[in-house]
């Protein structure tokens, strides 16, 4: 059986991105070096640091399926469902 690890990036104030929808500063790392790296499609290429690519090369090798988004229908902290976003899933 496999195992299932959780994981998410946020600003201290609990946001993943900015007034505009867009990630910001919060993800600035993944363009802020000098070597190219890809996770499994090779058109998403980031340019980061070499410890950076250190690390992602071996986390990401042990990863079998991953389920990435920014929008959710589920509230931040009390399970409500908003209305605005209930229904937009793509999964």
């Amino acid at each position: 059986m496999g195992k299932v690890i959780v994981q998410a990036s946020m600003s201290l104030d609990g946001f993943i991105a900015d007034t505009n929808d867009q990630v910001g500063p919060l993800f600035d790392w993944f363009d802020n070096g000098d070597v190219e790296f890809s996770g499994s499609d090779p058109s998403m290429v980031f340019h980061i640091s070499r410890a950076s690519a250190d690390y992602l090369r071996t986390a990401w090798s042990n990863i079998a399926v991953d389920v990435i988004g920014r929008v959710c229908s589920i509230g931040p902290m009390d399970g409500t469902v908003d209305p605005q976003l209930a229904g937009q899933s793509s999964l």
